[in-house]
């Protein structure tokens, strides 16, 4: 099984308050949510380029000292409040 990674963001602070975590972005989505800022994964996931998994792993493995050590994995953006 191949994993599609189409978006990586290194290293946020403003997803998980209070941790320094990496985002990976998948397509495919079937929410189809009015206000999602990631369209583009949902309608043409194919014209956005793969990253490959042993690029992120290797990239979390030199910053595992700063990243968080749990992961968290949510589908899409936070519900608006």
């Amino acid at each position: 099984m191949s994993l599609a990674i189409k978006g990586f963001v290194e290293s946020s602070l403003i997803e998980w308050e209070g941790n320094i975590v990496a985002i990976l972005f998948l397509p495919h989505c079937n929410m189809r949510c009015p206000y999602c800022h990631a369209t583009h994964l949902v309608k043409n996931p194919n014209e956005l380029e793969s990253i490959p998994l042993e690029a992120v792993a290797r990239c979390i493995e030199k910053k595992k000292r700063l990243v968080g050590r749990s992961s968290h994995f949510r589908r899409g953006t936070d519900i608006p409040r």
